[in-house]
């Protein structure tokens, strides 16, 4: 594994997000610090493209090609300030269960045209995305391993004004595995199915699926 860092020009009061990308998709996440400098660990050898922004300036897209075992260097940036109001969207993602925030999550908002940007959520369950298009809506993807998938529709979100929303993400039953021959797992959803009673009454579950209970009894006849 390598290591990249690098520095930008510190801009008072405003986070500075550093993303890793490759082929499009988000590896790592990282704020700089308050000096402007920025350290990423642990990334395999390969070639990325590291993004810089700041809500309100002008996002920076850098190449960086790391090397196993090495430390690559990238140039110091300074960021330019918009010339033109920007919309920020900022979110908390948490554990419906635990309520323990969600770290690594990947989160994608996608434009009425299909554009997608992407991010994780750091440590503490948070994401942003800064300098959208004020006025527009989108639509906010959220997809983690062993939890649910969601999709939110964002409404427009006025020039200069930052929209704040927090989640929990619902974790997926692990349903319990039988041999085969023993039935359903508890949890899993019956197939339809159709069966008489004492009389030779035919009944469907599907009659009775979200209008009642259901509790299937099998016994014997007085024989």
């Amino acid at each position: 594994m390598g290591r990249l860092n690098g520095q930008v020009e510190k801009i008072e009061a405003t986070q500075i997000n550093v993303r890793v990308l490759q082929d499009g998709k988000v590896i790592a996440s990282v704020a700089a610090d308050a000096d402007g400098n920025y350290q990423i660990d642990g990334v395999a050898p390969g070639t990325y493209t590291i993004e810089i922004a700041a809500k309100g300036y002008e996002t920076v897209s850098l190449t960086a090609w790391v090397i196993a075992d090495q430390s690559t260097p990238l140039d110091r940036v300074a960021l330019q300030a918009l010339a033109v109001p920007v919309a920020h969207l900022r979110g908390f993602l948490a554990d419906r269960v635990t309520k323990q925030p969600l770290e690594n999550v990947r989160v994608q908002l996608i434009d009425d045209a299909g554009n997608v940007r992407e991010v994780l959520t750091k440590a503490t369950g948070s994401f942003e995305f800064e300098n959208l298009q004020p006025d527009q809506r989108f639509t906010l993807a959220i997809e983690h391993d062993g939890y649910e998938k969601q999709e939110i529709a964002i409404e427009p979100i006025p020039a200069t004004e930052t929209a704040k929303l927090t989640r929990e993400l619902v974790p997926i039953q692990q349903m319990e595995q039988l041999p085969i021959g023993d039935g359903l797992p508890v949890g899993a959803k019956a197939p339809d199915f159709s069966l008489p009673d004492g009389d030779g009454q035919l009944y469907s579950l599907a009659d009775y699926i979200g209008q009642k209970r259901v509790v299937l009894v099998f016994y014997r006849g007085s024989w």
